[in-house]
C-alpha cells in the first residue's frame, strides 16, 4: 500500500495525500495498467486486514493466542479497517479498476463465505470456531463491495442496497462477534477449557450465560428479527442482479453457518452435564452489564435498522459511490 501511495504521489502530479483530493483527481485515469497496479497494492493490503481468502490464515491463530479483550478489539474494530479502506479509498479513487476487478473479488468473497463456514464447522476449539466464522461473515462485506463496484448488470439501486448492507454487516459483525468472543472468555475463565466436546448440559447450570449465548449465536447465523439478518439479506439482495450464480452459491454459507452455530449451542448447552463443572457459577453483574448493550443492539438493529441504514446511505452518497 505504501508503494502504491508513493507511486500516486510521484507520478500523477498530485503532490498530496488528501483522500478527498485524490478521489476527485482519479489517479491514473488514463492508464489502466498503472491504475490496476495501484489498485492491487491497496487491495492486497486491505484484503489481508479484512481478511479475505486467501489472505485469512493469520486470523484464527491471532484470535486463539490473544486474550479475550484482544479478540474483541480485533473482531470489533481492527478487521473493519480493511473494509473501511475498501469503501473509503478504493471505490472513490480507482473506480475503473474496481469495476474491472469486481467479478474476481466476488469469487474470492464466495470462497470466504463457504470455506469459512465449512472450516468453522470442523473446529472443536470454541474460539477458533468463532474466528473462522469471522472469515465467513466478512466475506459478505466483500461480496457487497464487489456488487457495488459499478457492475453494469446491476442498477444503481441494487448497488446501493449491496453497499449499505456490506457496511451494516461490518457494524453487525463487530457487535455480534465481539459479544461471542466475550462469551468465550466468560466460560473459559471458569473452566480453563475451550474444547466443545468437553462441555455439555450447561444450559441448566448457567441459564443466564445460555440465554446470552443463544441470542448471539442466532444473530450470527442471521435469524430474522436480529441484526445479522438485515445486513446479510441486504448484501444478497443487492448482489443477486450483478452476480446471480455467485450469490446463489453464497447461500451454501448461510446454511452451513446456521448448522455449525446450532450444533455449537447443542454441544455447550444441551445433553449430559459434565461432572467436572458441577460447581460452575453463572455470569456475574459485571459480565451481564458488559454484554447487555451488545445484545440490545442486536435486537434493536434487527427490528428497526432504519436510522443506522440512513446514516450509512448518506455517507455512501457523499463518497460518490453506489446509486
Amino acid at each position: 500500500m505504501l508503494l502504491a501511495i508513493l507511486g500516486i504521489y510521484f507520478n500523477t502530479g498530485a503532490k498530496t495525500f488528501d483522500m478527498l483530493e485524490l478521489a476527485k483527481m482519479k489517479p491514473f485515469a488514463g492508464d489502466m495498467t498503472l491504475q490496476a497496479l495501484a489498485f492491487l497494492g491497496f487491495f492486497i493490503a486491505f484484503a489481508i486486514k479484512v481478511p479475505l481468502f486467501p489472505f485469512h490464515t493469520w486470523l484464527p491463530d491471532a484470535h486463539v493466542e490473544a486474550p479475550t479483550a484482544g479478540s474483541v478489539i480485533l473482531a470489533g474494530i481492527l478487521l473493519k479497517l480493511g473494509g473501511y479502506g475498501m469503501f473509503r479509498v478504493l471505490l472513490p479513487t480507482f473506480p475503473e479498476a474496481a469495476r474491472e476487478a469486481a467479478f474476481y473479488v466476488a469469487i474470492l468473497a464466495l470462497i470466504s463465505i463457504v470455506y469459512g463456514a465449512l472450516v468453522a464447522m470442523a473446529q472443536k476449539d470454541f474460539k477458533k470456531l468463532i474466528a473462522y466464522s469471522s472469515v465467513n461473515h466478512m466475506g459478505y462485506v466483500m461480496l457487497g463491495f464487489a456488487a457495488g463496484a459499478g457492475v453494469t448488470a446491476a442498477s444503481a439501486t441494487d448497488q446501493s442496497i449491496a453497499l449499505n448492507g456490506a457496511v451494516l454487516q461490518m457494524f453487525n459483525h463487530g457487535v455480534i462477534t465481539g459479544a461471542l468472543f466475550l462469551l468465550v472468555g466468560v466460560i473459559y475463565e471458569r473452566t480453563h477449557n475451550r474444547d466443545l466436546d468437553r462441555y455439555g448440559g450447561l444450559g441448566a447450570k448457567v441459564p443466564v450465560y445460555g440465554g446470552f449465548l443463544m441470542v448471539a449465536c442466532l444473530a450470527s447465523l442471521g435469524l430474522p428479527g436480529l441484526a445479522g439478518f438485515v445486513s446479510e439479506f441486504s448484501v444478497l439482495r443487492g448482489s443477486f442482479p450483478a452476480y446471480p450464480w455467485v450469490t446463489a452459491l453464497a447461500l451454501i454459507g448461510v446454511v452451513v453457518t446456521a448448522a455449525f452455530l446450532l450444533w455449537t449451542l447443542q454441544r455447550i448447552l444441551m445433553g449430559k452435564e459434565n461432572a467436572s463443572y458441577e460447581h460452575l457459577t453463572d455470569m456475574d453483574l459485571r459480565e451481564i452489564v458488559s454484554l447487555s448493550p451488545l445484545v440490545a443492539l442486536m435486537v434493536v438493529v434487527g427490528i428497526y435498522p432504519g436510522p443506522i441504514l440512513d446514516l450509512i446511505g448518506n455517507t455512501i452518497r457523499v463518497l460518490g459511490i453506489g446509486g
